[in-house]
């Protein structure tokens, strides 16, 4: 009955078509067309190497039999093709009825074991070389996915269930990805991570989870870089604890112990031996001059200043960091008693914008000329831009420690050769 569903099926394919666009909504066919493509595209990417898979290993099978010697090689080859196309059963029929012939026609088991391993040799190979080889980028479903697939659709149509799980799971993964109400079946089944590196540290972090958040703040390192680490995971992460603690969901209690796991995180990072990846050297030029990063409010603005004095140590510029602690009028204090000194503000959303703002006024009023480079992460930079004080020519608005780098290390090279 199934075939000749689908029999029907593929001759009423432009109606059927038509039918889910219009069951999807007309209000906006661009996504709706993109997601009956994208589906498409990935079912039919799948069954072409599917096929191309299945035809490879029944050729090994139908070969490596007729040298054993197995009468009727050619059809076990065609069979293991064909059977190779019903899920984790179809491997296993395919095999069974060559092995149980072979202890019939041999009068030795070096025959049997030989099939067996034949077998073996080609679930191996196809399973470690060829799959990940043609399929490329996968269908876009999870492991776990197409085993709980699986289950679900042998359990609803039997064998025939099991041979159209994978396309089927396909295209409610990508119904799922272009329509908000379907958007479970993407999130159950897509190969996808649900959650952003930030998202995944801090969930960690919240769960006091402290070696698997220090096992993922070192991998990314290890791959990307002490920069990217910093710029991508850790400072979204330090702004997603501000926002839940100003928002009244963390304590101060919890927030403080966050912040503080942050922060050893990061050391822990710049000890590893990241630092400087994809910023490169500032070789050849005088970096004596002191840099000076002071944090605007809290914590968390003096947690992302010293990452930047991290970054710039690893350029071989020296920089200190201000105490969260230490008044205005102090930080003002002390690049007074610096010379040709670069300074850097951190700010971090969502409260210490006022308290940047005001700290760039009063360092304004005191040294004219002083170079002020604004690190206003994240959020942080259309409620400083719109400072008149911050659009004068020696004050540099930067949203990323790279950038941050990047103009301190001209800043700091432009004055030294003065």
């Amino acid at each position: 009955m199934l075939a000749f569903q689908f029999e029907f099926i593929l001759l009423q394919r432009e109606d059927i078509r038509d039918r889910l666009i219009q069951l999807f909504g007309t209000g906006n066919l661009h996504t709706t067309t993109q997601a009956v493509t994208d589906a498409a595209s990935r079912v039919s990417r799948y069954l072409r190497m599917n096929l191309l898979i299945n035809a490879c290993y029944g050729a090994g099978v139908a070969v490596g039999l007729y040298f054993i010697g197995l009468p009727n090689a050619l059809l076990w080859g065609v069979m293991g093709m064909l059977l190779r196309f019903l899920p984790y059963l179809g491997p296993w029929i395919a095999a069974s009825m060559p092995i149980g012939l072979s202890l019939g026609v041999f009068e030795t088991w070096s025959a049997t074991f030989l099939v067996l391993g034949l077998f073996v040799l080609l679930e191996v190979l196809v399973n470690n070389v060829l799959e990940p080889l043609l399929y490329g980028s996968s269908v876009g479903v999870s492991s776990l996915g197409i085993v709980i697939a699986a289950i679900f659709w042998t359990w609803l149509w039997g064998p025939v269930g099991l041979v159209l799980a994978v396309p089927l799971t396909v295209c409610l993964v990508v119904t799922g990805q272009h329509v908000p109400q379907l958007r479970f079946f993407s999130v159950l089944f897509s190969d996808r991570s649900t959650l952003s590196k930030p998202e995944r540290l801090y969930q960690r972090l919240l769960a006091r989870d402290a070696d698997e958040a220090e096992k993922l703040v070192l991998d990314y390192a290890d791959r990307n870089g002490l920069q990217h680490l910093f710029d991508q995971v850790m400072i979204p992460a330090l702004e997603l604890v501000e926002l839940d603690r100003h928002g009244g969901i963390l304590d101060e209690d919890n927030a403080g112990y966050l912040l503080e796991l942050i922060r050893d995180l990061a050391a822990t990072a710049a000890d590893k031996g990241g630092a400087g990846v994809g910023l490169g050297k500032s070789e050849g030029h005088p970096t004596s001059l002191p840099v000076l990063c002071i944090p605007a409010a809290d914590e968390a603005d003096e947690i992302a200043a010293s990452m930047l004095a991290d970054l710039l140590h690893a350029e071989g510029i020296r920089a200190d960091v201000g105490a969260v602690e230490s008044l205005t009028s102090e930080h003002a204090d002390r690049v007074a008693r610096l010379e040709d000194a670069v300074v850097a503000i951190s700010i971090l959303p969502p409260v210490a914008n006022r308290s940047g703002r005001y700290l760039l006024k009063r360092l304004r009023a005191d040294h004219p000329g002083l170079p002020i480079v604004i690190g206003a992460w994240r959020s942080a930079r259309d409620s400083v831009t719109s400072d008149p004080v911050a659009k004068d020519g020696s004050t540099y608005v930067v949203e990323t420690l790279a950038a941050a780098v990047s103009r301190i290390r001209a800043l700091v090279t432009r004055r030294a050769w003065q």
